[in-house]
């Protein structure tokens, strides 16, 4: 009696793999008679999968443009039988596609936005009864325009109101054929008017392969308080058009007044100090007043004190107080200047300071 274990079955006198790997044990058992004692017998046998060649039948259109779909088609053939099973198309740029086996052959499709030679390598993956592969890789070239533009994103930074600032952006043709620049579009994003923001574009209709030109971006400081952004578009016949470049700036309009633009404090005996004199700081501006500092310099900066109620961000429209006394160390004519520095446009503002010693 033949029995079978393992990756096989039998029937009658036929063995079978019931796999396309694995081994089969076979073990033949005589039962013996009345001459002989009983015996037994084993074997085994391990079987692997069979080989199989993969290769690149077509890739169509080649070369092809930027954007358009490259269909490839594959083959895998193995012996005996017909693989099954799924292959992978890879370019050495990173694109991939795959499709299934269908009578040993199949197609997927390919598309590339940049431009230039890749190499196309198809895997088939294997199934139970053929062994993975790899066809030889083949070149495929593609042709069109690569747009790439610099900065992605300008902001303007704190502009104060009425200023105009401008900034470069640079568009360079990195493909291997001529790129038709239609022009710049803005489109705003949040707050403010749009004519806040402009573009002067220096660009040809074509840019030849290789070749940049400049988009010269610029932000009036109109009277919007809150941020404003925008966004810059570049349209043209590149696979990614349009490219964008993200605009963004703060308009700020705060303004230092003093109610007074100098002290007189007459005569004052030395070492002794006078009565405080107030002066009204007040933000006429339309945003925030940030005070850095409130000091005093000057000639003698040591025979002038200041006290304030100043908080370091003074609102639109609020004010505060500054108190300054006189306290003379020595005879004579004796100056100096209350000095603050804010964010203001005009800032440092200086008051000046007089007095007697007697």
């Amino acid at each position: 009696v033949i029995t079978a274990s393992g990756a096989c079955s039998i029937a009658g006198t036929m063995v079978t793999m019931t796999a396309g790997t694995g081994t089969c044990s076979l073990t033949a058992n005589w039962a013996a008679d009345a001459n002989y004692t009983a015996a037994s017998l084993g074997q085994s046998t391990t079987a692997t999968k069979a080989g199989s060649a993969t290769s690149i039948t077509s890739h169509s259109p080649n070369p092809s443009a930027t954007g358009q779909a490259v269909a490839v088609g594959f083959k895998v053939t193995g012996t005996p039988g017909v693989p099954t099973g799924n292959v992978t198309v890879t370019a050495s740029t990173g694109e991939s596609c795959n499709a299934a086996l269908s009578a040993g052959a199949g197609s997927c499709s390919l598309t590339f936005n940049t431009s230039g030679s890749r190499t196309l390598i198809a895997a088939y993956a294997g199934d139970g009864n053929f062994d993975v592969s790899s066809s030889a890789g083949v070149s495929q070239s593609v042709i069109g325009p690569q747009a790439m533009v610099t900065p992605s994103s300008i902001d303007f930074g704190t502009v104060y109101l009425g200023v105009i600032i401008t900034r470069n952006v640079t568009v360079t043709n990195t493909g291997n054929a001529p790129m038709k620049i239609t022009g710049p579009l803005f489109s705003i994003v949040h707050g403010g008017n749009s004519n806040e923001f402009f573009a002067v574009n220096l660009c040809p209709k074509s840019l030849a392969a290789g070749k940049s030109c400049t988009i010269t971006v610029g932000f009036v400081a109109g009277p919007y308080y809150t941020p404003q952004t925008a966004t810059l578009s570049v349209v043209d016949n590149a696979p990614d058009s349009p490219q964008t470049v993200a605009l963004s700036a703060t308009v700020i309009n705060p303004q230092a007044t003093l109610s007074a633009s100098s002290l007189s404090f007459g005569k004052q005996k030395v070492n002794t100090s006078s009565a405080a004199k107030a002066v009204r700081l007040k933000n006429t501006g339309a945003t925030a007043l940030a005070i850095t500092s409130i000091g005093i310099t000057g000639k003698n900066p040591l025979d002038f004190t200041q006290t304030n109620d100043c908080p370091d961000s003074l609102a639109a429209n609020a004010g505060c107080t500054i108190n300054v006394a006189f306290k003379p160390t020595a005879k004579g004519s004796r100056s100096g200047s209350v000095v603050i520095t804010d964010n203001a446009r005009n800032s440092p503002q200086k008051m000046s300071l007089s007095g007697t010693g007697n």
